[in-house]
């Protein structure tokens, strides 16, 4: 593999991520917790934490032992689970939907980065870090997860499971359709023919097979592929993680004034400068009723409510006493749950989640923890070898091609427009009559009669050399419609369907056409340094 750099602030990326990644003067008030580039961030952190009030470490090690067996876990993920007894190991996690198949290559990005970064802050820290991987379990959008896509021969494949009655049960409570099995065809026959193909689809239907939760293929099919660098899976779903985490539920109940006051200024404070990634929604609590789902607790009139319960402050708390499981976290509480339980000095997360956590900056200190070290995950897109040839035909960049494909059309030809080839036709006709004017008159001068054969002859040769012009702009027509053709291919390639490649191709595509240790190389590949991710990598396999 080779990889070539490009500044994510080519791919448009926003202001907030641009600043972030520059450690820019104006954005470093939303991030406490420092510079994701300096080691004495993560140093400062590592003491934050052991300072810091959180749940037993013993407890934390029984439940994400028991919560890991789910996953058949490696030797090197139940040891890193046992370290996690130690005051002075630490964690660095990381999370993403548990979209079907895996989902896009961003989901094992977000795992080479947190593998990655244990790594090196382990030597540079002389501590043990580990890598975390948090599942979101109690996700409900069973749309976004159910769909995955595969590049084929003729198009972009949309692999999706359809017309499963999950109602509004969170990922963690699904079971696996019989239905599955039809994906695992299609899968199939959509995969190319390689010596990898055929351990890549047994994986897939050991793991997402009917009957099975959700949330346990998707983590069996991680462990599977990254437990042996020691990956720790985790999620809110489970009861013990969940009964650890209960004080901070019963924190956003009891400070529920505080935290949206908290949020509402930190939005405005934003609003200046960035844009906010979410709005406040009035709770950052949801309640899972047996029936109807996953139900928004909102508060009206001093009361907690839903749209068939209702609850006074103590009778609230006193149920999450009772049974925390039935509660689960919105979008900004998801990450305190992660922060608590944890012994976490870093979390790991795309361009959205940088933000979230900069609309966050007070909101950890309102509950009671710090905020760890944001730091952004791996970015990349793979160039194919038969893509490489054509790119480097084509005097266009990678970014270029984020562009709508008729602007970029319009720009290619805009660039063939030869002017040089009229201009030399034009100077050879010029030229020509040039020499026969002389010869005309001379001949004009001795034989009256041959001035019209002379022109007939000037006529004639004009002709010709107005043929071979005609012959050769069919040729830079005909050479134009290939490369706009080859342009629609790299386009697709860099960004199918409009989107980032990372953001929309399964990792599985590329893991069966080029082997099973894909995702090793490139961990293999990967600078020893913090700043591993403040490019975004165009890698060209080989």
């Amino acid at each position: 593999m080779v990889f070539e750099s490009f500044d994510h602030q080519a791919l448009d990326t926003t202001k907030l991520f641009s600043d972030y990644l520059k450690w820019d003067k104006g954005i470093r008030g939303f991030f406490p917790s420092g510079d994701f580039k300096s080691i004495d961030s993560y140093a400062k952190c590592a003491k934050l934490y052991k300072n810091a009030s959180q749940p037993e470490r013993d407890s934390v090690a029984n439940a994400l032992r028991i919560f890991n067996q789910r996953f058949h876990p490696t030797n090197e993920t139940l040891e890193n689970i046992e370290k996690l007894r130690d005051s002075e190991t630490f964690t660095v996690t990381t999370g993403q939907q548990t979209v079907l198949f895996g989902g896009p290559l961003y989901t094992f990005f977000k795992a080479v980065s947190v593998i990655h970064l244990s790594r090196v802050l382990s030597q540079k820290l002389s501590k043990t870090v580990i890598p975390v991987f948090w599942m979101a379990d109690e996700d409900h959008d069973y749309e976004e997860i159910s769909e995955t896509f595969i590049p084929s021969q003729a198009d972009l494949t949309k692999i999706k499971l359809h017309n499963h009655q999950s109602g509004a049960n969170a990922a963690g409570k699904i079971a696996l359709p019989d239905e599955i099995q039809k994906l695992h065809e299609l899968l199939g026959s959509v995969l190319q023919d390689t010596e990898f193909k055929a351990e890549v689809l047994k994986v897939l239907s050991d793991f997402w097979s009917p009957g099975k939760n959700w949330v346990d293929a998707f983590g069996c099919q991680l462990m599977h592929y990254f437990g042996k660098y020691g990956l720790v899976l985790a999620g809110s779903v489970d009861h013990e993680i969940k009964k650890l985490v209960s004080p901070v539920i019963k924190k956003a109940v009891k400070h529920a004034d505080e935290l949206e006051h908290s949020l509402k200024i930190v939005s405005e404070e934003m609003a200046s400068t960035y844009h906010k990634q979410a709005t406040w929604q009035g709770t950052t609590l949801f309640y899972h009723h047996p029936e109807k789902g996953r139900l928004k607790i909102s508060r009206e009139n001093g009361q907690w409510v839903t749209e068939s319960e209702k609850w006074t402050t103590d009778e609230l708390l006193s149920l999450v006493d009772e049974k925390p499981e039935i509660f689960s976290p919105n979008v900004f509480l998801r990450p305190v749950f992660q922060q608590h339980l944890l012994p976490n000095i870093a979390y790991i997360g795309g361009p959205s989640e940088v933000a979230y956590h900069a609309q966050m900056k007070t909101f950890f200190f309102e509950t009671g923890v710090f905020s760890p070290i944001i730091v952004p995950r791996f970015s990349a897109c793979f160039v194919e070898p038969a893509i490489a040839r054509i790119y480097s035909e084509i005097s266009f960049e990678y970014p270029d091609y984020k562009q709508r494909i008729e602007d970029l059309h319009k720009k290619y030809v805009k660039l063939q427009d030869d002017e040089n080839s009229a201009a030399f036709f034009k100077s050879w006709r010029q030229e020509f009559l040039d020499l026969t004017k002389h010869k005309k008159n001379f001949l004009a001068e001795k034989d009256a009669s041959l001035k019209g054969a002379v022109q007939s002859f000037e006529a004639r040769t004009i002709k010709e050399i107005d043929k071979l012009e005609q012959k050769l702009t069919r040729a830079l027509k005909q050479k134009e419609q290939v490369q706009l053709k080859r342009i629609n291919r790299i386009s697709e390639a860099f960004f199918p369907d409009s989107k980032p490649q990372e953001r929309k191709i399964n990792a599985l595509y590329f893991m069966g056409k080029y082997g099973l240790s894909f995702f090793d190389d490139i961990l293999n590949q990967l600078f020893n340094e913090l700043d591993f991710s403040t490019k975004h990598q165009l890698i060209f396999i080989q």
